[in-house]
């Protein structure tokens, strides 16, 4: 076994393997994809044969997920163990853990493609250097056999078990590192881009902003039943729900005099002014209200989390009138305020007076267990119930007719705007290589300040200009650039070169742009390249 092996890894290659280990560990592989494409694999899904989707055209069975999901139910619990010695509740992480089991198997399979393995020394020294097994700074084989005992054999899991779910681990971070490691950036490259971000452009926008042309929009009644008719599949009434929500208001927390003394000691800074520290008592009571504010806030977090998670062990398969009724004794229990929200959308702003988008958010990711986690929101913590559901499902006329006629005038304006912007493209390129004088003269037009991509222009909305302009030459002038708002053209009127001791000044962080750019590239063409071989079959709620 692994575990036999572990001393004597540690002792053969010190601590320079855990240098490169730390950092394949900050780099989490369920952080790597981006929420769009983590998105994808959530949840369960309808059957084909057993299978749940393909990867590089290999069929994913159920007992893969249940495999997979079994291996990152391990790290997360590896990750509760090193902060303490209550295991967390099971059935919650068991949730996560199929929801991004598809995903770690894309990975893994990926991987392999790639050739990439993990060791059994690799292995064992993440396992002697796991913090879930110090004690003294040191590996402790007492720490591990109660972490098997006690958090894996009840489930099932054994030793084996963790070593594999460690070389997953292991082989994730690994790949996730393969694809920026072989990126090669050259001083001429570095040289070029460098010059690039120093240069200084002078350009002129005109703007088209569709917002100014709704006036010349004419719409009939028989336009907007024919574009809702066209455009019917996207007016979609959302999940709506109903639920009941506690509500935790931090409370005045009791300090002794020496306490809050400790407290203004350790933020001493927060108090001074003008360079000068004023003595404990001039600032006691601002120095008590933050105590109360911090600590207050704290202990309300901690009796939310002990109320979801004493709430979520009870519900089971509990009914409406269950849930309702174990729900308002905890509250009454807990002494916090009870809520209930009414039947409220997916995508509402607020519930019941609560504007938190987090806590709103939390209803949408519920599958079994119609508890929340605990949100802490502005003024307050808060543990939502579901307590029932409607399903999505399709808009009739009469009930959108309002955003219907609005996006198709918002449509009928974006085509005005960009009709005109291609009319304006045209006089450009009609003027015969006067376009900068045109410009200069144009009404239509608005000259920006003087800008370098290392100073660049603070109007948020010139950031489509600027990349329009960048590999135009001085006196030309771009196609019309569509906008979210409607579309621009831009003339570059001037641009003038940097100074070698300039240059010279920002080579360094020229390099480190340019490389975390190209890096970048390379990350996004691995996840085009992965999510271009993934197939996962439609999604349904059990």
């Amino acid at each position: 076994m692994l575990i036999r092996n572990m001393n004597s890894i540690f002792r053969k290659h010190g601590r320079w393997i855990f240098g490169i280990i730390t950092v394949l560990i900050a780099i989490s592989f369920l952080g790597f994809f981006t929420p769009g494409f983590s998105s994808i694999f959530g949840g369960g899904g309808p059957r084909q044969g057993g299978n749940v989707g393909e990867i590089f055209g290999e069929p994913i069975s159920t007992d893969d997920i249940s495999l997979r999901a079994n291996r990152l139910y391990i790290m997360y619990l590896l990750q509760f163990a090193a902060y303490g010695e209550k295991k967390p509740p099971a059935r919650a992480l068991r949730e996560r853990v199929y929801q991004d089991a598809f995903g770690s198997a894309a990975m893994l399979k990926a991987a392999q493609l790639q050739g990439i393995k993990v060791s059994d020394d690799e292995v064992a020294a993440f396992i002697v250097e796991d913090p879930a097994f110090q004690e003294n700074g040191r590996f402790s084989m007492a720490k591990m056999d109660r972490f098997v005992d006690g958090w894996l054999k009840p489930e099932h899991l054994t030793v084996s078990d963790l070593d594999e779910s460690i070389r997953d681990y292991l082989t994730q971070a690994a790949l996730e590192r393969s694809m920026t490691e072989n990126v090669v950036v050259t001083p001429a490259e570095v040289a070029i881009f460098n010059r690039q971000l120093n240069e200084k452009n002078e350009i002129a926008v005109a703007l088209f902003d569709a917002a100014k042309y709704v006036g010349e929009v004419k719409i009939s009644d028989g336009e907007l039943e024919n574009y809702f008719k066209a455009n019917a599949a996207k007016y979609r009434i959302p999940v709506s729900f109903s639920a009941v929500v506690a509500t935790f208001r931090p409370e005045p927390v009791k300090a002794s005099d020496a306490d809050l003394q400790k407290f203004f000691e350790s933020r001493k800074q927060f108090y001074s002014a003008d360079g000068k520290t004023p003595a404990f008592q001039d600032v006691k009571k601002k120095v008590t209200d933050d105590y109360n504010a911090q600590y207050g806030r704290e202990a309300a977090q901690k009796k939310a989390q002990k109320f979801a998670v004493d709430l979520y062990d009870q519900v089971g398969e509990m009914d409406i009138a269950g849930r309702r009724t174990l729900f308002e004794k905890q509250v009454i229990r807990d002494k916090a305020e009870l809520l209930e929200t009414g039947w409220f959308f997916a995508d509402a702003d607020k519930i019941g007076g609560i504007q938190e988008s987090a806590l709103i958010g939390e209803f949408s990711k519920l599958y079994k267990i119609p508890v929340t986690n605990a949100v802490s929101g502005k003024d307050a913590v808060y543990v939502g119930m579901l307590l029932e559901s409607k399903e999505a499902r399709p808009a009739t006329f009469a009930e959108v007719k309002d955003k219907v006629r609005a996006e198709l005038i918002r449509e009928k304006s974006l085509e005005i705007a960009r009709r005109k912007a291609r009319e304006l493209v045209k006089a450009l390129a009609d003027s015969k290589g006067q376009a900068a004088e045109v410009a200069r003269k144009s009404k239509l037009f608005s000259i920006q300040p003087e800008y370098s991509m290392m100073q660049p222009l603070d109007n948020m909305e010139m950031l489509d200009a600027v990349r329009a302009a960048t590999n135009l030459p001085v006196g030309g002038f771009s196609p019309a650039e569509n906008t979210d708002n409607g579309a621009l053209v831009v003339v570059v009127l001037k641009r003038t070169d940097v100074s070698e001791a300039d240059l010279a000044k920002s080579a360094a962080d020229a390099e480190r742009f340019y490389t975390m750019n190209k890096r970048r590239a390379a990350n996004a063409a691995f996840q085009t390249w992965l999510l271009a071989n993934l197939k996962q079959y439609q999604q349904q709620h059990q």
